[in-house]
């Protein structure tokens, strides 16, 4: 089967971010469903602003992945925006978020994830579909 090319993100303050998923596989589109409702559904606080797919290495199984760099801005008064990445796990339906002090280190693990990936630090924690 061919795969198809599926546009993630929906926002108005960047542009459309596409990445390459199997829409024949069922663990495929429940994740692209779970990152599309992350980022699209009520409070929708956190905007997409990168996204990559691939595979790492976990306890010695390979596992297929999606990155997404994303940022939040806190509603205070001189309140810097937050920025994460997470790793989303396709083959389990499970996530790794890692909270970043800048941008700069935000954009520097993510790429560092896509280009060598390997287990990614933080918090895992398992998605119900």
């Amino acid at each position: 089967m061919r795969a198809q090319t599926v546009t993630v993100a929906v926002s108005s303050q960047v542009p459309s971010i596409a990445a390459v998923f199997d829409l024949t596989n069922d663990a495929e589109r429940t994740i692209i469903d779970v990152i599309r409702r992350y980022f699209t559904d009520p409070p929708n606080i956190d905007v997409l602003c990168d996204i990559s797919r691939g595979t790492r290495v976990v306890d010695g199984a390979e596992r297929r992945t999606v990155w997404t760099l994303s940022r939040f801005q806190p509603q205070r008064r001189g309140a810097k925006p937050e920025w994460s990445v997470i790793s989303w796990d396709i083959d389990v339906i499970e996530c790794q978020c890692q909270v970043c002090k800048s941008e700069h280190e935000a954009r520097l693990l993510f790429a560092d994830m896509v280009t060598r990936p390997a287990a990614a630090p933080g918090v895992s924690s398992a998605i119900a579909p």
